[in-house]
């Protein structure tokens, strides 16, 4: 099972907290510097996460798709040599009969500002 954000948060916390009580440099703790460092880690947690989901682990819904409806599949070729990606309605992909299927929702569309129109 992937590591949750919360799971990563607790780690971030508990060697955030050891670092500050060994930093006997400054008594005055500036908290500032530690925000900092830890929503750096938090970004540069999630851009880690490979986040395919199995069809194994669940299928997706339609709070899931885009506003189209569809999901982004990922599957092995034939020859298992080679990923395939396609998009699909989210409500298919139950039918597909890949070994190996992955999907993701798709991202949303950019928000354009009035100024930009």
């Amino acid at each position: 099972m992937k590591e949750t954000v919360e799971e990563a948060a607790e780690k971030q916390y508990a060697e955030q907290s050891r670092a500050f009580e060994n930093d006997t440099s400054n008594p005055i703790f500036d908290e500032s510097r530690y925000l900092v460092a830890g929503f750096l880690d938090g970004a540069k947690w999630q851009s880690e996460q490979d986040n395919w989901i199995s069809v194994e682990e669940r299928l997706p819904t339609e709070k899931d798709a885009d506003e189209n409806g569809k999901v982004l599949v990922c599957h092995k070729s034939m020859s298992g040599e080679k990923w395939n990606k396609f998009f699909a309605d989210w409500d298919m992909i139950s039918y597909l009969t890949k070994v190996e299927i992955y999907w993701k929702p798709l991202p949303h569309p950019p928000k354009v500002k009035e100024t930009e129109k």
